[in-house]
């Protein structure tokens, strides 16, 4: 067991530092930018929304690097009385060991400006981040730099979201949707959107900024991929 901190940010740190990771590293398996976690690692964050993803990554529990236990896996229950002995070691299988992401996968989309935050899909690939556990070993994920101000206040401008490329979309669900260019010779393009429904002829999607429907004609539809998670890149 660790000697004992007092700060949520020297534990983090600590356990950080002991499996090599550099900030950056962690937020990205995580879905936060380095200046999120060095937030966190400097006190300026106390309790981070995801303080739970980092607890798995780091190989520990959130209780842990809050300072509620300084036991790493956990407290152990106290006796019942009157329980009976415990059992004898069973010969089962120890649980496999969880083990830290290390996939990187592409981030596409070029950017066009407009209102609407539209894309181009050239096949141009513009970097690489960790995948997200979510999309770990999940064959052609990939990610997305969110282009302008129309998913306000749901995604912002500069934001990483990554992407299934086969999880069949759900109601309410926010997607990645390719569509056919207008002319011959140009490059499809896509927007980050919430969606609604498919109903044969046509697929509806939700903007928030502004707030409306979006209707594309389902003959120009080329894919609707499923978001996973976000992160600052």
């Amino acid at each position: 067991m660790l000697a004992r901190m007092s700060t949520l940010g020297e534990r983090v740190s600590q356990k950080r530092e002991q499996l090599g990771l550099s900030q950056a590293e962690l937020g990205g398996r995580v879905g936060m930018s380095q200046q999120g976690i060095n937030s966190i690692e400097n006190g300026l964050s106390q309790r981070p929304r995801k303080l739970r993803e980092i607890a798995r990554v780091l190989g520990t529990t959130d209780t842990w690097l809050l300072g509620e236990i300084e036991d790493e896996a956990g407290p152990t229950p106290p006796a019942l009385k009157g329980a009976p002995d415990p059992l004898p070691p069973s010969n089962a299988s120890q649980p496999i060991p969880f083990v830290l992401p290390s996939q990187k996968i592409p981030i596409y989309g070029r950017a066009v400006g407009g209102i609407d935050g539209r894309m181009i899909f050239n096949g141009e690939k513009l970097g690489e981040v960790y995948a997200i556990p979510a999309l770990a070993n999940v064959p052609n994920a990939y990610a997305l730099y969110v282009s302008g101000e129309s998913m306000e206040p749901r995604y912002f401008a500069g934001e990483v979201v990554y992407v299934h490329p086969t999880r069949p979309p759900a109601r309410g669900d926010h997607v990645v949707v390719e569509i056919q260019p207008d002319s011959d010779g140009e490059p499809p393009y896509g927007f980050v959107k919430r969606y609604l429904r498919w109903t044969g002829p046509e697929l509806i999607l939700g903007q928030y900024n502004p707030e409306v429907e979006i209707r594309i004609p389902s003959e120009k539809v080329i894919r609707v991929n499923v978001i996973m998670g976000t992160g600052a890149g």
